[in-house]
């Protein structure tokens, strides 16, 4: 009777050249390990991340990182691809359902920009501000409408929404000033000469002009301390030109970054 030979044994692709050791290999996911690699490559840029770094991140020793996905350049490569591909389905997921387009919009949003789960419900404006911030100015940043409210809105260092703090606007606090205190009138909100009003109109003036700036500058100065990197601060909205050449904390002024940040995912979603 002919003995049938042994099959030799089946290399598992999970985990290319790994060292032979003790024990059931360990087995990787790659597009959690590119996953991995993108949110290192992110918080610490390229040049900074290292192959220990990777490992580190990955749980793949080095070997395997080469086997898998080739040098830290190439893997850099695929990590976005990765990211792009899974954009670029998430964006055109929301045009698919018979389902209003803020409705669909939050949905896709919620898929790709937040990683901590929220119990409140968010601002489509707050949504295009944080996707217009991280494409024009990077990561981290925080971002100050000047609007009917005052919003203050946190991008983390891997792109991720992680909250922020919601103020009156300057006109909704000055109309309620003018309503309610007795002999006051409105004024033209524009930057006093000095801070000490010689004047009711100069008066009003430094109250609300330098007080927003003061506040604007106190409320981010305690967000950068919360923060990982060093937030770029952007102020948007249709008083950020008044706000920005008074407060000390305001880097970059874009009136209409909620309109870019809407332009931004239109175009994901039509990709040409």
């Amino acid at each position: 009777m002919v003995q049938k030979s042994k099959k030799p044994p089946v290399t598992k692709i999970d985990d290319p050249v790994a060292p032979k050791r003790r024990g059931r290999p360990r087995a990787y996911e790659p597009d959690v390990a590119l996953g991995k690699a993108l949110d290192l490559f992110r918080k610490d840029g390229f040049a900074a991340t290292s192959l220990d770094d990777l490992s580190a991140a990955t749980g793949m020793n080095r070997p395997s990182l080469y086997g898998a996905f080739g040098d830290k350049r190439e893997l850099y490569i695929k990590s976005y691809q990765r990211y792009r591909a899974d954009a670029r389905a998430a964006m055109l997921e929301i045009f698919r359902d018979e389902l209003p387009i803020r409705n669909r919009l939050q949905r896709v949003v919620d898929r790709n920009l937040f990683r901590e789960k929220r119990d409140y419900p968010l601002a489509l404006r707050n949504i295009a501000n944080a996707i217009g911030a991280r494409a024009h100015y990077g990561v981290p940043a925080i971002v100050v409408d000047l609007g009917t409210a005052t919003t203050f809105d946190c991008i983390n260092a891997r792109g991720e929404f992680i909250g922020g703090a919601i103020a009156p606007g300057i006109s909704t606090a000055s109309d309620a000033l003018l309503n309610r205190a007795a002999r006051l009138f409105r004024v033209e909100l524009v930057r006093p000469k000095d801070a000490i009003g010689r004047d009711t109109v100069s008066n009003i003036q430094s109250g609300i002009v330098y007080g927003w700036a003061g506040l604007v500058d106190g409320i981010v100065e305690r967000m950068k301390a919360e923060m990982d990197g060093t937030p770029r601060v952007i102020a948007t909205g249709g008083q950020a030109g008044l706000i920005a050449n008074v407060a000390r904390s305001i880097q970059d002024v874009h009136e209409h970054l909620a309109f870019e940040g809407l332009r931004l995912l239109w175009e994901r979603a039509h990709p040409s």
